[in-house]
């Protein structure tokens, strides 16, 4: 699949991470959603049902990893293919509590288009399209 069609919900507090993720995503023809707190994306998430989320961790008030717990605890959202692209150094501890949780962790230190655009893909893979 090229992205057409799908829902993809970029979650950043830093509005520029946001855009820079967006704009791969728009490019894949994706439809781009944007929370900028984890409330938004937990609340986002709940409504919009996307096919797949693209998390940061370090996020005041409401971590990527709180984020992902809840979306965990309701069968609507527990499916959702979660990316985490972070800033943090990930510990094993960090790893522990991802695992079974999230499709792929991406370093935002390293971070290439291609590979967003690769994993994104992958998490997608066999996913109805919502056109």
């Amino acid at each position: 699949s090229d992205g057409k069609g799908y829902k993809i919900l970029v979650v950043d507090d830093d509005p520029k991470a946001v855009e820079v993720v967006a704009l791969r995503l728009d490019a894949m023809g994706s439809r781009v959603l944007r929370a900028y707190s984890g409330q938004d994306a937990i609340d986002i998430a709940r409504r919009e049902l996307p096919d797949v989320i693209v998390l940061d961790l370090m996020m005041p008030e409401i971590s990527g990893f709180d984020v992902v717990a809840a979306l965990s605890e309701t069968p609507e959202t527990a499916g959702i293919p979660v990316l985490v692209v972070t800033a943090r150094e990930i510990t094993d501890a960090d790893r522990a509590r991802l695992t079974g949780s999230v499709a792929a962790i991406m370093e935002k230190g390293s971070f290439n288009p291609e590979d967003l655009t690769s994993e994104v893909r992958r998490a997608m893979a066999g996913r109805k399209v919502l056109v």
